[in-house]
């Protein structure tokens, strides 16, 4: 579909500004250059796909111009060639630069039909949520599986807006926000959470893409920690299934405000088979196990306790709650404050870890249980000698 049959507003739903553009433009790498006109702006791109080429995309310098609308038009449809993808994902991409979209399509017999029953839309759109709400449980501590989601989803889940449908075929845009980059170099600033979780998102569906190619399901079980873990795959293999054999294409409009890994930004479009949903099954049941069979070791110092009631001679000690936090620095350099039960003995050396200051350490199955991380199981505690 070409923007000179359509209106730019029509395109996106929302009308765009020569600034909106200009904007979008200087932030994928286009930069101005003079012109003897000035009623024109001209902005030009030296280096496309890796090969020296020259492109020139040119503006009215104001929306008040009668052509400023057409020359907006041809300017989506240069940069949906440059990029490959529709003219419309360019249009919403240009409105809303600091979000990224994922666009989600149906692909299919029932897609061509311009509908789609209301109880599969509704399904769909939950599993959308619940997809990127995991994705953000495992962004935030990667593991390969969880028994419910954590609150990091839910709150990642509320800062997403549900976008507009796109003509021409059916699905779903979820918008992202990443903000704005820093006045620095943004090459230089970690990219913010949301974008590393629409990364993994993304990725993983990469990866799966892979796996399938290679029928070799443990190529995203070895990758849990960047990509899919097993409620992702699940999610991912429900919709399949939920899809009545329609083809499900995951694509995402990267917000130019931050730079995109160069293994991510050549994925433009994945779409995936019906046939995939039994392959994300077999991954998700090895993680499962994966996880359920995975002991962790933490170690730091007491910083907390807690004992429902003072033992005494007359006490049954053994049925006493008697937690102490342990303050955990993990791998990737994060600080997590770890509730563990622990028996009487135990507590007692805890308490007294926490007097002369020594860390110590425990076995258990690491669990995030309502706001608190808590070790479940607790073996082999002991008081680490000092440093």
């Amino acid at each position: 579909m070409s923007s000179n049959s359509l209106t730019p507003s029509q395109l996106s739903g929302l009308p765009l500004r020569v600034h909106d553009l200009a904007l979008y433009l200087r932030k994928t790498g286009w930069q101005r250059v003079p012109h003897p006109n000035e009623r024109l702006l001209v902005f030009e791109h030296g280096i496309i796909n890796g090969t020296e080429q020259r492109l020139r995309a040119v503006l009215a310098s104001s929306d008040d111009y009668a052509d400023s609308p057409a020359l907006i038009g041809n300017a989506l449809d240069l940069l949906a060639e440059v990029q490959g993808v529709d003219v419309q994902q360019i249009a919403r991409a240009v409105h809303a630069i600091d979000r990224d979209i994922l666009s989600v399509r149906f692909v299919g017999p029932q897609a061509s039909t311009g509908g789609l029953r209301l109880d599969t839309a509704t399904t769909v759109v939950l599993q959308l949520r619940d997809l990127l709400a995991y994705a953000a449980c495992v962004e935030e501590y990667p593991r390969p599986y969880f028994p419910r989601a954590t609150s990091i989803g839910r709150k990642y889940t509320e800062s997403c807006l549900f976008g507009q449908t796109f003509p021409g075929s059916f699905g779903f845009t979820i918008e992202s926000p990443t903000g704005p980059a820093p006045f620095s170099d943004s090459n230089d600033s970690p990219p913010p959470f949301e974008r590393r979780v629409m990364t993994r998102v993304l990725g993983g569906i990469g990866d799966l893409r892979e796996a399938l190619l290679s029928g070799e399901p443990e190529i995203l079980v070895q990758r849990y920690e960047t990509g899919l873990n097993a409620n992702m795959c699940e999610l991912l293999e429900d919709t399949l299934r939920q899809a009545d054999d329609a083809e499900m294409e995951y694509s995402v409009i990267w917000s130019p405000e931050w730079p995109v890994p160069p293994k991510i930004r050549d994925l433009h479009a994945v779409r995936l088979q019906p046939s995939a949903a039994a392959f994300l099954g077999a991954a998700a049941r090895q993680m499962r196990k994966l996880e359920e069979s995975k002991a962790r070791q933490i170690s730091g110092r007491v910083v907390a306790l807690q004992s429902d009631a003072s033992a005494s001679d007359d006490e049954r000690t053994e049925d006493l709650e008697q937690v102490a936090t342990i303050l955990w620095e993990e791998q990737r350099g994060r600080k997590l404050r770890v509730r563990v039960a622990l028996e009487h003995p135990d507590y007692f050396r805890a308490c007294d870890a926490h007097k002369l200051g020594q860390e110590v350490r425990v076995t258990g199955r690491l669990e995030k249980v309502g706001k608190f991380w808590t070790l479940m199981a607790p073996s082999q505690f002991e008081i680490l000698p000092p440093r």
